[in-house]
């Protein structure tokens, strides 16, 4: 293989870390987990180095990409999008056990929902899906 998976760019004290592997959408592979181990251990010895973004796609129009995916979550169901934003707040905070409970019991409340029946006949009868929001 000749495209490294990881890559790194230091410049003005930030690091640019960079996953290259856009054919499986960035998934982690063996090879990306090494890149990301080699990327850390350099990184621990530039000590001019103050911060680090994480990348996994890079876009000549990043306010237009960042509009499609604002636009594409407000199309999901208000219940779901909260429902993964509590999922997300708990990453890192609790082992995988907890997760995975935390995930069963998300989608458990979900199902039968208003916007979740909504989500599946506009699936079905391919037309939009109009979510009501209960906030």
């Amino acid at each position: 293989m000749t495209e490294q998976r990881v890559t790194v760019e230091i410049a003005g004290g930030v690091a640019d870390v960079r996953l290259n592997r856009p054919e499986k959408r960035n998934a982690l592979d063996g090879a990306m987990f090494a890149g990301l181990v080699a990327a850390g251990e350099r990184l621990k010895s530039e000590p001019a180095v103050r911060a680090v973004g994480l990348a996994t796609r890079v876009d000549p129009d990043p306010r237009r990409a960042a509009l499609d995916l604002a636009r594409s979550i407000a199309g999901r169901s208000p219940d779901a999008v909260r429902a993964a934003k509590r999922l997300l707040d708990l990453a890192g905070r609790v082992d995988l056990e907890t997760g995975f409970a935390a995930e069963q019991q998300e989608i458990g409340a979900l199902i039968g929902r208003p916007n979740q029946a909504e989500a599946v006949a506009a699936e079905f009868e391919k037309r939009p899906p109009r979510f009501a929001d209960p906030s």
